[in-house]
């Protein structure tokens, strides 16, 4: 059992909470430290500031949609089949993992350090989805329209969702993808 990293990832779920919560400029080291139930001092031994963590949470949730973007990107199916994957996956992800999508959506431009990273992983992402949509275009299974707005489109959509989604609200995120693919292809 690695302590040390159960550490950091507990708190870099508590930092992602207060950031959410409270916001990334609102919340102190100290509020971080008291919710973690350690002295301040103790969460540099697992971090070097306030926006090491927002970097942290900023890239892990824009890492999480890698995965499964590829693997819808680079299968045999068809190019609609591929979509729903990818706004299946995007919700989920969303919905399980809450607290880190709001915060890396909404504090990125807060974000001052290495911030180019996290908008390079995001390209990435948007490059497959991209990639995606042409390729549907191009053998008639999608209207001939402007790819990048049809991508900025369907992410927005998806990401506004940390506007609106409640996890115990009426309808569930399978649903809701459901909806999504409905309205976009």
């Amino acid at each position: 059992m690695d302590t040390k990293k159960d550490n950091r990832d507990r708190l870099i779920r508590i930092a992602a909470h207060l950031f959410r919560s409270r916001g990334f400029h609102a919340t102190s080291m100290n509020d971080i430290s008291r919710e973690m139930g350690i002295r301040k001092s103790s969460i540099y031994h697992y971090i070097k500031s306030k926006d090491d963590l927002l970097f942290d949470i900023s890239r892990i949730t824009t890492e999480m949609l890698i995965p499964g973007a590829e693997e819808a990107a680079f299968s045999d199916l068809e190019p609609e089949k591929k979509l729903r994957l990818i706004i299946r996956n995007h919700v989920k992800l969303i919905a399980e993992n809450f607290d880190f999508f709001f915060t890396s959506l909404h504090e990125l431009q807060s974000l001052t350090e290495r911030k180019q990273e996290v908008i390079d992983i995001r390209d990435r992402y948007e490059r497959l989805v991209r990639g995606i949509i042409r390729s549907g275009i191009q053998n008639g299974a999608f209207r001939d329209i402007e790819v990048k707005v049809a991508t900025f489109a369907l992410l927005g959509m998806m990401n506004w969702m940390i506007r609106w989604y409640r996890a115990d609200g009426p309808i569930t995120y399978e649903e809701i993808a459901d909806i999504f693919s409905e309205i976009f292809i």
